[in-house]
């Protein structure tokens, strides 16, 4: 029997684990999830050491679960790895972004949920870009007020208000990519989409990223 390739995947919120079943579902992927919540309520009370440290011990256990393979899929927790330091393999949301961006023809706005993760996200992608000589760091746009409302378990009120947000956005910029930067967008993304073709999420470029790779 051939030995399945296992991902642990990151999580800062429990209904990231059932998208990315859909979104990884192979005959040679096991995927282990490991949901933390509880960081990403408390996150604005905690120094970023503590946060820092917080993930690197999530990251231990999981690396030390023996799996192949590390997602994290909440980008604030993204922003305080050092890839460097781990020798399991890890891809985060920011490295799918990132190839969302390099690959779009026309101008993108990223939009984000979670202010908290806006800066280290932008930073490192603005980064990279320089880093690569590719030309100017996306607009972004932040849907305010909203975050919360998942992190509290409304989680039909958070996907309603990011689709009319995103569908409002996508028509008033018609000639540019609307990119739902958090994972936690999906659900919404795709509603908008197929009225706005212009609207992209992240999921259909972290299956092409991963899956191939294994």
């Amino acid at each position: 029997m051939t030995r399945l390739t296992t991902i642990g995947c990151y999580h800062a919120h429990y209904s990231n684990c059932q998208l990315i079943d859909h979104v990884l579902s192979h005959d040679q992927i096991e995927l282990r999830h490991f949901v933390d919540p509880g960081l990403a309520m408390i996150a604005n009370d905690l120094p970023e050491h503590m946060i820092r440290e917080k993930v690197e011990q999530q990251l231990e256990w999981i690396r030390a679960s023996k799996v192949d393979h590390i997602l994290v899929t909440c980008t604030f927790f993204s922003s305080f790895i050092n890839q460097t330091d781990m020798d399991t393999p890890i891809m985060t949301m920011d490295d799918v972004l990132y190839h969302v961006v390099r690959s779009s023809e026309i101008p993108i706005i990223l939009v984000f949920t979670n202010p908290e993760t806006v800066a280290p996200t932008m930073n490192k992608l603005s980064f990279q870009l320089n880093k690569d000589q590719h030309g100017a760091t996306p607009k972004q746009h932040v849907i305010p007020n909203t975050f919360d409302l998942l992190l509290h378990g409304h989680v039909t009120d958070y996907h309603e208000i990011v689709f009319q947000e995103l569908s409002r956005l996508a028509s008033i910029h018609r000639g540019k990519q609307i990119v739902a930067a958090q994972l936690s967008m999906t659900e919404a993304a795709n509603r908008a989409k197929a009225q706005f073709p212009n609207i992209q999420n992240l999921t259909d470029e972290l299956g092409r990223m991963m899956i191939p790779s294994l």
